[in-house]
C-alpha cells in the first residue's frame, strides 16, 4: 500500500491527460482504487467530454469499476446522445454491468428505472439483479452465497458473470 498516497494518486491523475488511449485506460483502472474519492471520480467522468471517441469508449467500458451511482447519469447521457456507436454500446454494457440487470436498449426504460431506484445502494441493486435471475444471493459471505456466485459464473449473461467475478 505504499502507492496508496496522495502523491501517487496525483501522479496517476496526470496520466488522464496522456495522448495514449492505453495509458489513459490504465490510469482509469488504477484510479478505481480511489473510487470513493470525489476528485478522482470527477476527473474520470470529465474524460467522457473528450473529442476522441476512443477515450470515451474506453472510459465508458471501465466506469463500472467505480461502483458508484454517480456514473449512471453520465452513462445514460452518453448512451442516449454520443455520436459514436461504440461509445453508446459501451455505455449500455456498463449500465448492465453496474446495475446487474438488462432493461433492453431503450434509454427511456433505463431512465425510468434509474429515477425509481437511484437511492438504493449499488450493492443492493446488484444483489437484486442476481435474485431476479434466480440466484440465491443473500448478501452474506456464507458457503451457500459463495456457491451461488460460483454458479452465476456460468450464466449466459455477461453482466451476471461480471458481477459474480467482482
Amino acid at each position: 500500500d505504499r502507492f496508496n498516497t496522495d502523491e501517487a494518486k496525483k501522479a496517476v491523475l496526470t496520466c488522464l491527460d496522456d495522448n495514449s488511449t492505453t495509458v489513459v485506460g490504465a490510469a482509469v483502472r488504477v484510479l478505481a482504487k480511489y473510487r470513493g474519492d470525489a476528485e478522482v471520480l470527477q476527473a474520470v467522468l470529465k474524460l467522457m467530454e473528450s473529442d476522441r471517441a476512443r477515450i470515451r469508449e474506453t472510459v465508458a467500458e471501465l466506469l463500472p469499476l467505480y461502483a458508484s451511482h454517480d456514473v449512471v447519469p453520465t452513462l445514460l447521457a452518453y448512451y442516449k446522445d454520443d455520436s459514436s456507436r461504440n461509445v453508446r454500446a459501451n455505455c449500455l454494457k456498463s449500465l448492465r454491468r453496474l446495475m446487474n440487470r438488462d432493461l433492453g436498449e431503450e434509454v427511456e426504460d433505463w431512465n425510468k428505472w434509474w429515477m425509481a431506484e437511484r437511492d438504493t445502494p449499488v450493492k443492493e441493486l446488484v444483489d437484486e439483479g442476481f435474485r431476479q435471475k434466480g440466484y440465491g444471493i443473500t448478501g452474506n459471505t456464507d458457503r451457500k452465497t459463495v456457491g451461488e456466485y460460483i454458479r452465476a459464473l456460468a450464466d449466459e449473461n455477461d453482466y451476471i458473470r461480471h458481477n459474480a467475478v467482482t
